[in-house]
Parts: structure tokens; C-alpha cells; sequence
């Protein structure tokens, strides 16, 4: 699979959201936090799988 920079960077600093928003979950622990972050890490999957950076070869 062939990305472009902008992408793998765009795919990095997801990454690194959601490694921010696990380790604030745990502290937190409470289930509206947790919805929270779920729909936040979702959305920016979605948002970087729309510029077809994911799934696609």
C-alpha cells in the first residue's frame, strides 16, 4: 500500500490521539469519557478513510 506523506503523518498523529485518549480514559474511567473518545478516534478515522488513506491499496 502506497501513501503519501501528508497521510502517514495524518495516520501518525491519529495514532498518537488515541494513545492520549487511552491513557486519559483510564484516569478518568468513566463511561461518558470514554464514549467521548471513542466518537473522537472514530471520527478522524473516518475522516483520514474519506481522503482514501485506509483500506485501499
Amino acid at each position: 500500500m502506497m501513501m503519501r506523506g501528508d497521510q502517514l503523518y495524518e495516520l501518525d498523529q491519529i495514532r498518537e490521539q488515541e494513545s492520549m485518549l487511552e491513557a486519559a480514559m483510564r484516569r478518568a474511567g468513566s463511561r461518558r469519557t470514554r464514549a467521548r473518545a471513542l466518537g473522537l478516534i472514530t471520527a478522524a478515522g473516518r475522516r483520514l478513510r474519506r481522503r482514501g488513506g485506509v483500506g485501499r491499496p
